[in-house]
């Protein structure tokens, strides 16, 4: 499943997010809507690292809330950034637990299916 070359793992197969991310105390990822909910889920601190879409604004909402650090666009990042971002995690790390662990639960709870095909059916019925 994973090889590396001297310091560098690749993956040759994907890895479910169930298993991976109870394993991390915390996540540097894309900020993708799926993979940013689901870190949550599980409670986790997060830096996110965006380069399109929705990735910006997922990284302003974990800011804002103290999920974790302020994001670094990938046009953006280079050494210092991302050891200062690093540095802000590890610092702030017992803050952004909490805050994570307390928003887990409920993002647990919700039936994100469930409330899409309601809101599908409301649109058809108009």
């Amino acid at each position: 499943m994973i090889y590396n070359t001297e310091k560098i793992f690749y993956l040759k197969e994907s890895i479910p997010h169930t298993w991976l991310f109870p394993q991390l105390s915390a996540a540097i990822h894309h900020g993708g809507a799926g993979t940013t909910h689901t870190i949550l889920r599980y409670g986790l601190p997060t830096l996110i690292i965006p380069f399109g879409a929705d990735q910006p604004f997922n990284a302003d909402r974990v800011f804002i809330h103290r999920l974790g650090p302020k994001g670094i666009p990938t046009r953006q990042i280079n050494a210092s950034n991302l050891s200062n971002a690093l540095a802000d995690l590890l610092h702030n790390y017992p803050i952004y637990r909490q805050n994570a662990q307390k928003i887990g639960p409920s993002i647990e709870q919700e039936d994100g299916l469930r409330q899409c095909i309601n809101l599908i059916e409301q649109q058809l019925k108009q």
